[in-house]
């Protein structure tokens, strides 16, 4: 994820993608991607941005995961016209749409209860991902901290300041349900922006 020093994501009121930090951190991010098989993000990231999420020097594909409640997704989007690309989408309603979906993409109900998103995460596991990096928003972040998934985070920190109210935040607006101590693994500084990787340890928060 990259943040502005108020904890920004990105500005107010856009339906386009529009990073917040250099070329320097593309790469950073494309680089992360070369170690994951996995890659998930939520409904309103696809909608910002409906592409594959591409690496660096990794030759296969990830598998795309999707979270969505609504199920208002392009299926016309370049996501899902790259037969290559395997798309799962994961959501606590399907009968809210019927999807007519490609033939590289599948949809699979979770209950939208607490445990959802261990669900979730055990589905992606049985699918044999070992590696799976979450690309956000805000709140699909919120989520897997809040279920204790999270185990590192890699965080641009661009120094700017967008100061907007409504501007989507780091961990999206909901407080969280478990808060972990956070521990810095290595941190690199370029230009106007710090790459930091952290652990998360949520033993301390254990009762």
């Amino acid at each position: 994820m990259a943040s502005t020093v108020d904890g920004k994501i990105g500005p107010a009121g856009v339906e386009r993608f529009i990073s917040i930090s250099s070329k320097r951190d593309l790469i950073h991010l494309q680089e992360i991607r070369d170690q994951a098989d996995g890659i998930l993000f939520g409904a309103e990231t696809f909608r910002t941005f409906p592409r594959v999420h591409v690496a660096r020097a990794k030759k296969e594909p990830a598998h795309h995961f999707i979270l969505s409640r609504s199920l208002d997704l392009d299926l016309e989007a370049p996501l899902f016209q790259d037969r290559s690309v395997p798309v799962t989408i994961f959501t606590p309603d399907p009968q809210k749409k019927e999807l007519q979906l490609p033939e590289q993409a599948r949809l699979i109900a979770v209950g939208a209860s607490r445990n959802m998103m261990h669900e979730i995460a055990g589905h992606i596991q049985n699918m044999g991902i070992r590696n799976l990096l979450v690309e956000g928003g805000g709140h699909v972040l919120n989520q897997f901290i809040s279920a204790g998934l999270l185990e590192e985070l890699y965080l641009t920190l661009s120094f700017r300041i967008i100061g907007s109210s409504t501007a989507p935040g780091l961990t999206g607006n909901a407080r969280f349900n478990n808060t972990p101590r956070l521990q810095v693994l290595s941190k690199e500084q370029h230009d106007n922006e710090v790459f930091l990787h952290l652990g998360l340890n949520y033993e301390d928060q254990k009762t």
